[in-house]
């Protein structure tokens, strides 16, 4: 008898301009499409909630939920020292916001969270094939 997969959710974050999108797709296709990824979500609700002083939502809470039920993996995307020179400051003040509140959110919530820099399009390979692996290790 064949044992069902596991399914991972699989959130994607970072500032803007950091090479979500690019990690994400490529991501996705190495892993077949077999789990959901989703760009942008609770995190960055997070961190917008601060920024712009919003009212406060547990979304942390709302993780450790979700986190119960399903394998969570947040993976947070940093612009490497290229493309960080080039970002406009609001950016490198996003990035900073979300590199100093990633390990209090994903421990707060109970899931597992990985940092990648973005290398650029030349270099992506190690940090996708780091990637797959980890995801690969949770299947």
């Amino acid at each position: 008898m064949k044992t069902k997969e596991k399914k991972i959710l699989i959130i994607v974050e970072g500032a803007d301009r950091v090479g979500k999108d690019y990690i994400a797709k490529r991501l996705n296709k190495r892993l077949k499409y077999k789990h959901l990824i989703i760009i942008r979500a609770f995190m960055s609700n997070y961190i917008y909630d601060m920024k712009f002083n919003r009212e406060k939502y547990d979304w942390i809470g709302v993780l450790r939920k979700i986190g119960k039920n399903i394998t969570v993996l947040v993976i947070l995307v940093k612009a490497n020292g290229k493309q960080y020179k080039k970002m406009a400051e609001t950016y490198k003040r996003d990035q900073m916001l979300f590199d100093a509140e990633f390990i209090h959110f994903t421990k707060g919530a109970g899931v597992l969270g990985v940092r990648v820099w973005n290398p650029g399009t030349s270099e992506i390979t190690s940090s996708l094939s780091y990637l797959t692996r980890k995801v690969r290790s949770l299947e």
